[in-house]
C-alpha cells in the first residue's frame, strides 16, 4: 500500500480575495445548505457575504460537519447595502440632471427661445384664453436642442396643470445636453 493513500487530504486554500468587494483574507469556508437540500462548503466573504470560487468537495475537508453555517445574514445585509447604495446613486444622478435642466433653463438660449415663443403664440395654446406666460416643451425628445416647433406658449395655470400629467422627469434623465446647440435659424 502507498503512503499517500491513508495520507489526510491537504486542507482547501482560500482565494485571494474577494472578486465582489475586493477585501483580501476574508473568506471562510463554510456549509452551505442548497435548495436541493444538499450541502454543499462554499468560500463565504465575511465583508459582503458572497460566495467566491468553486465549492469545496466535502472529501477534502474530514471535518466538514463541524464547519460553520452559511451566514444568510450576512449576505442579505451586504445585498441590502449594496441596493441602497445603487438607488442612492440613481437619486444623485436625477438630482444632478433635474439641476443641469433648471440651469439651462436661466441660459440665455433658453430665454431667447422662449421670448420667440410666447411672441408666435400671445394667447395660451391650452386655455387660449389667458396671456401666454411660459414655453411648454410639445416633446422632449430634442430636449436642449429644442427647435421652436416642440414649444407652445401657455399660461401659467395650463402649464402647471400639464406638468403634473407629463413626463418631464423622464425626459430630463434620459436626454443629454448636445455639445453645441443646433442652429434653427435663431
Amino acid at each position: 500500500m502507498s503512503a499517500n493513500r491513508h495520507a489526510s487530504p491537504t486542507p482547501p486554500t482560500p482565494p485571494g480575495s474577494c472578486p465582489w468587494c475586493h477585501t483580501p483574507g476574508q473568506l471562510d469556508l463554510r456549509k452551505r445548505l442548497r435548495i436541493n437540500q444538499s450541502v454543499s462548503l462554499d468560500w463565504q466573504c465575511r465583508v459582503c457575504g458572497h460566495s467566491v470560487a468553486q465549492p469545496v468537495a466535502k472529501k477534502a475537508v474530514p471535518d466538514w460537519e463541524q464547519l460553520p453555517e452559511w451566514d444568510v445574514a450576512l449576505s442579505k445585509a451586504y445585498g441590502a447595502a449594496a441596493e441602497a447604495r445603487k438607488l442612492r446613486a440613481a437619486m444623485d444622478k436625477k438630482a444632478a440632471q433635474q439641476a443641469e435642466y433648471h440651469a439651462y433653463l436661466q441660459t440665455e438660449a433658453w430665454r431667447a427661445k422662449s421670448r420667440m415663443v410666447l411672441q408666435r403664440d400671445p394667447i395660451c395654446t391650452a386655455c387660449r384664453k389667458e396671456p401666454s406666460e411660459q414655453a411648454h416643451h410639445l416633446t422632449y425628445d430634442r430636449i436642449y436642442r429644442e427647435p421652436l416647433f416642440d414649444l407652445v406658449g401657455v399660461c401659467r395655470p395650463c402649464h402647471a396643470s400639464l406638468h403634473r400629467r407629463d413626463k418631464l422627469e423622464e425626459a430630463i434623465e434620459s436626454a443629454e445636453p448636445p455639445e453645441e446647440d443646433l442652429d434653427f435659424g435663431e
